[in-house]
């Protein structure tokens, strides 16, 4: 849906649609970070008997909450940079996010064991999204307009085509060329 808002410049869907899109993945982490809160431990007894992996899951249980805010919200500024076809970005932005997060778990994993795990890949999906977020509102590639333009009066208004213009010009394609003929169309 943003890619086709995007793509016929509709900067009042695709505001909508992101908007949209933010406000359930915020409602879905606030869901599973509750859930995950309030079952905790109990849920995982339910899994597993032994205690030392019990031990293990209560040690991150506070990153695994945490990281699913930064999940969700990843997650969704990923769909836009994809929507709005900022590969090369992305690419970096993931890549980069991937190097600090390594780094930071070669650092914490030796001194915190699983918990520095954890919170390196909990740092790395908050770097996703703080960098997904930081080039959206940058307005710089493919966001310059996106979102943020609203065009003036005075300012021409890009054509765009309704959804039966497109079906129309599908149908006229898909005909043969003595199909056209006796529409009055020229074919070649």
């Amino acid at each position: 849906l943003l890619a086709d808002a995007l793509a016929m410049k509709n900067v009042q869907r695709a505001r909508a649609v992101a908007l949209r899109a933010l406000l359930l993945s915020a409602i879905v982490a606030f869901i599973n970070s509750t859930t995950l809160a309030v079952l905790g431990q109990k849920a995982a007894a339910l899994f597993i008997d032994n205690a030392p992996t019990l031990q293990a899951c209560a040690s991150i249980w506070p990153s695994a909450v945490r990281s699913q805010c930064f999940c969700c919200l990843a997650f969704v500024t990923d769909g836009a940079l994809f929507a709005g076809c900022d590969f090369s970005y992305c690419a970096v932005a993931m890549a980069s996010s991937s190097i600090l997060s390594i780094c930071c778990q070669h650092y914490l994993a030796p001194r915190f064991g699983l918990r520095g795990v954890w919170l390196g890949l909990e740092l790395m999906m908050f770097l996703r999204f703080a960098t997904g977020a930081l080039r959206i509102l940058s307005r710089t590639g493919p966001w310059q307009f996106a979102f943020f333009h609203v065009p003036s009066e005075t300012e021409p208004s890009l054509p765009t085509s309704s959804h039966k213009e497109t079906s129309e010009l599908l149908d006229a394609a898909s005909m043969s060329p003595q199909e056209n003929e006796g529409k009055g169309e020229v074919t070649s």
